[in-house]
């Protein structure tokens, strides 16, 4: 910040597409742009100055260091800080909190550095404050840099990098720092970004034209009212600028959660790509990261990359179960979780519909899907386990293992143990996928048994997915309808348990209606729609739970427990828009009036990604109105889900429909977003 007080100097704020602040002080315009070097724990960050000529500036620079877990906060104590410096010209300054630390290492050119090490004491953070959380810490600041002689066009450059150890630190102390270089490195990161919008526009027009429709998302100037549809929400029309910058915004909002695990390149040894749920405080989640691939790297054309992330995290399932986090101070993942395995089949089945990649899917992935439908058959972690009828039971006392998994000490908000909605939905997209795919399976049926589903037929061989997919089904349909509503009950049990289905309204029986293999009868589609569409959907997502129910909380606010009482009780998730716009385009027979109802349906964010996390789309938003935005400002699959169903249900721009990703059981996955089973 410009101290004292620098937001009273702010001018302005926007993405070029790089983070740019304008500021007004002392006469002059500075212009502040920052941004991350690809591959390396580096931030760059560039002052440009304009003003009177003959006036001449002095520009102080003050690092806060913390060198911290992003959880946690610093109080003043007794580490050392050792610090050393040296140079002007590609000057450094070196940062090592204590012996053995990381170490920071600070690059500038022309800078005059001042050592003095103090602490800035007590500073308050509101948002941490507001959410219950340890809010004051302290910082240390080790000296400060100090740029003379600074008149109109000149630039000022600094950069901050994070060394292993010491040996390191060396290393990037004699390499090369100078403003020249670290306007190359910001001219190399904007082109990277534009490049990044031109492979997904090119991506989506290819698929476009395949299919005999002009989609242009290059478009720049609006067309006259008689060469457009007026009756289109400017986002509707993929001839008009308002179009363009849109999916443009969407798509460099999905490269910030693609990250490397290891550091280094995507490709590198060691190297893992993956999925950052969310910023600021997420690590990476399988469930999320499978939600969101299509949105992140099919419809981007990131394909080698997607392939990557399956491949990834195939490698990591353990008794059937896909890893639900890598945390950041773990070793191992947690496997805590029923329908992130399940949601990697969906993944798989999207990169089969936009790729058309049915060998490397059956010589990479396939046998790790029959791995967890086998456990998931015979019985795994977390009572996870098929019964006779085929449906797929989950949970456990104490656990919650459904993507409404909020829990606080032993308080888990909302367990839905024994068999959800969306995992038999997804349960039996698994099993259709694997009907297609897997070419040595049984000819003979599938036989139940007291225990369960059986996972064999008579003589040994594999199971018979087809046959058991159909019996999913006819149970589904059986046990799940609510007549009485007209829509799905969210949780149903054991017949001899003796407990009442779940009724309460909720979300999550969507995915019945969405998914690529709709498990749910088609005459009874329209009709959950309209009941999420009446009960749940507002603005920037659908709510969690309807107002009616004696559980519903409409505010995300206040201290852990509130929050995590009211996280999926209530509050809007904006991911959700992306299966309520796919399940309400399939229910009413993708009419173009279905389709600009969709493009209403989305056109909030485009002022949303001009607030909050800017650029981004929020985790949450109240379910009460004004329905303000909450939790994580950039979370991953909020952006993938609205770029996803923007560009297949909005510009109409679906794959598979153009002749691609044909399957050995000979028909397109995404055919069946028509509706056949």
């Amino acid at each position: 910040v410009i101290t004292p007080r620098g937001y009273r100097y702010l001018q302005g704020f926007d993405l070029t597409p790089l983070p740019l602040f304008t500021y007004y002080v002392g006469g002059f315009f500075v212009e502040r742009t920052m941004f991350m070097v690809r591959g390396e724990n580096r931030i760059v960050v560039l002052y440009r100055f304009q003003g009177p000529r003959r006036t001449r500036l002095s520009l102080r620079l003050r690092p806060l260091v913390t060198l911290r877990f992003y959880h946690h906060l610093m109080r003043a104590n007794d580490w050392p800080f050792t610090t050393a410096f040296g140079g002007t010209e590609g000057g450094w300054v070196t940062v090592e909190p204590y012996p053995g630390s990381p170490v920071l290492v600070l690059r500038h050119d022309g800078g005059a550095w001042s050592p003095g090490g103090t602490w800035h004491l007590d500073i308050d953070y509101l948002e941490e404050r507001r959410r219950g959380l340890d809010h004051v810490e302290d910082l240390y600041t080790p000296g400060f840099l100090e740029f003379t002689g600074i008149g109109s066009g000149d630039t000022v450059a600094v950069s901050a990098v994070l060394a292993e150890d010491r040996e390191d630190a060396e290393r990037l102390k004699e390499a090369g720092f100078d403003v020249g270089w670290a306007l190359e490195r910001q001219a190399e990161e904007e082109r990277r970004l534009f490049a990044l919008v031109e492979r997904a526009r090119t991506a989506v027009e290819g698929m476009a034209l395949a299919l005999g429709r002009r989609v242009d998302l290059g478009a720049t100037v609006r067309l006259p009212p008689e060469k457009r549809d007026v009756r289109a929400p400017e986002i509707g029309d993929p001839s008009t600028p308002e179009a363009s910058a849109f999916f443009a915004r969407l798509v460099r909002a999905t490269d910030a959660f693609v990250a490397v695990r290891g550091g280094g390149t995507p490709t590198g040894p060691g190297r893992r790509t993956t999925v950052i749920a969310g910023y600021p405080w997420f690590e990476d989640w399988g469930r999320d990261t499978f939600v969101a691939l299509p949105g992140l790297f099919l419809v981007t054309g990131r394909h080698e990359e997607a392939l990557r992330v399956l491949e990834d995290y195939a490698s990591f399932i353990r008794d059937g179960l896909v890893p639900n986090r890598f945390p950041d101070q773990a070793d191992e993942p947690d496997y805590n979780t029923v329908d992130a395995s399940l949601w990697f089949f969906t993944a798989v089945g999207a990169y089969l519909a936009y790729t058309g990649d049915v060998e490397t899917v059956l010589d990479r992935l396939l046998e790790p899907m029959r791995d967890i439908a086998l456990h998931y058959l015979r019985g795994t972690r977390f009572g996870i386990k098929a019964a006779a009828d085929g449906l797929l039971r989950a949970g456990e006392p104490g656990v919650a293992v459904t993507w409404m998994d909020a829990k606080l000490g032993d308080w888990v908000v909302t367990p839905r143990h024994g068999y959800p909605v969306e995992i038999n939905a997804l349960w039996y997209n698994a099993l259709r996928l694997l009907a297609e795919l897997d070419r040595d399976e049984a000819g003979a049926g599938v036989p139940g048994d007291a225990g369960g589903a059986s996972a064999a037929d008579g003589d040994g061989r594999g199971p018979n997915w087809r046959q058991l997919a159909s019996r999913v089904r006819a149970s589904f349909n059986a046990r799940f309808w609510n007549p009485d509503k007209g829509c799905l009950y969210d949780v149903v049990h054991d017949l001899d348990s003796g407990l009442p289905p779940d009724a309460a309204v909720r979300p999550n029986q969507l995915l019945a209606v969405s998914l690529p293999f709709p498990v749910l009868d088609p005459t009874r589609w329209r009709s959950v729609v309209e009941v999420c569409f009446r009960e749940l959907f507002v603005p920037f997502g659908l709510r969690t739970l309807s107002r009616g129910h004696p559980a519903y909380r409409g505010l995300y606010r206040g201290g852990p427990a509130e929050r995590d009482g009211a996280y999926h009780q209530g509050t809007v998730w904006p991911w959700l828009l992306g299966p309520f716009v796919t399940a309400l385009r399939r229910a009413l027979g993708y009419t173009e009036e279905s389709r600009l109802l969709a493009a209403r349906i989305l056109r909030p964010f485009e002022r949303h990604l001009r607030e909050a996390g800017i650029g981004y789309i929020s985790e949450v938003f109240d379910g009460d109105f004004p329905h303000l935005p909450g939790g994580c400002i950039a979370q991953a699959w909020s952006v993938a889900e609205i770029l996803r169903a923007y560009v297949e249900e909005v510009l109409d721009v679906r794959p598979g429909l153009a002749g691609r990703g044909s399957l050995p059981g000979g028909r397109d996955p995404a055919d069946r977003r028509d509706g056949s089973t």
